[in-house]
């Protein structure tokens, strides 16, 4: 968004108070959307799908097998399987936005996240802070008593005494719409621990032969297998059958075979 144009937004929706149409809600979850960058967003989402590995690999834990590069394991997760936990996180972060700050101000700063893609929640938090410290501080002057004396020590404290009423006036006002916690960040624990992500993705079960372990066996470099021919010789025995549609164990490759 110009220099010129977010100044603008902001005084006509943050200090005249403008409702848009959307409700709290939608407001609260479009702001939750969007309180992540695209890199806080993938470091989330690869939290997430660092403890399915353990369940993909869980067919293979007691044959020798080991992974040796675990981010390519980790790129294997499909991001359906996240899918849920991550709407729950969502849906917990808008909670949270809804419980501390008005509708009218989730309206406004919904509004400037839709017109401006590349604007973040901490810009436009730390802008409206310093729209209204500007006017306390203002304010603030306009009320005090100068002694007039020229000392500079003089001036010094009565310029210290305008800015504490400044920012007790901010503190008496609505404190928690410039100092709310960044609730996309500090809830990741929450959710993996207080919320027993980890437990819960631990008693997931996966067929041996699902598409992500086949992708594992079948990449070089991902996984360390026990001996040459391991390899080989797991994916004859998770090989699908299309008549049964189960489990089939191949019979060996010929000595002509590659």
């Amino acid at each position: 968004m110009k220099t010129l144009l977010k100044p603008l937004l902001l005084a006509a929706l943050v200090l005249s108070g403008q409702v848009a149409l959307a409700t709290p809600q939608a407001d609260a979850n479009y702001i939750a959307q969007r309180s992540m960058n695209p890199t806080a967003l993938n470091d989330l989402r690869r939290m997430l799908k660092e403890p399915f590995v353990a369940v993909y690999f869980r067919p293979l834990s007691e044959l020798g097998i080991e992974i040796v590069d675990m981010d390519r394991f980790v790129d294997l997760i499909p991001d359906e399987d996240i899918a849920p936990v991550l709407d729950r996180y969502m849906s917990g972060t808008a909670r949270q936005y809804l419980s501390t700050y008005t509708p009218e101000q989730l309206s406004a700063m919904a509004a400037l996240l839709r017109a401006d893609p590349d604007t973040s929640m901490l810009e436009i938090l730390s802008e409206v802070y310093q729209r209204k410290l500007t006017a306390a501080l203002e304010q603030a002057r306009t009320e005090a008593k100068p002694s007039g004396l020229d000392d500079p020590r003089v001036i010094e404290l009565e310029e210290l005494s305008v800015q504490l009423n400044a920012f007790n006036a901010l503190f008496d006002d609505d404190v928690t719409f410039f100092f709310a916690p960044d609730t996309a960040a500090s809830s990741i624990a929450t959710l993996l621990f207080i919320g027993g992500y980890g437990r819960e993705v631990a008693q997931l079960h996966r067929e041996p032969n699902n598409p992500v372990t086949m992708a594992a066996i079948e990449a070089f470099g991902i996984l360390r297998f026990a001996n040459p021919v391991q390899r080989q010789t797991v994916l004859r025995q998770y090989s699908v059958s299309e008549d049964t549609g189960g489990v089939r164990f191949a019979k060996p490759l010929s000595r002509s075979t590659d």
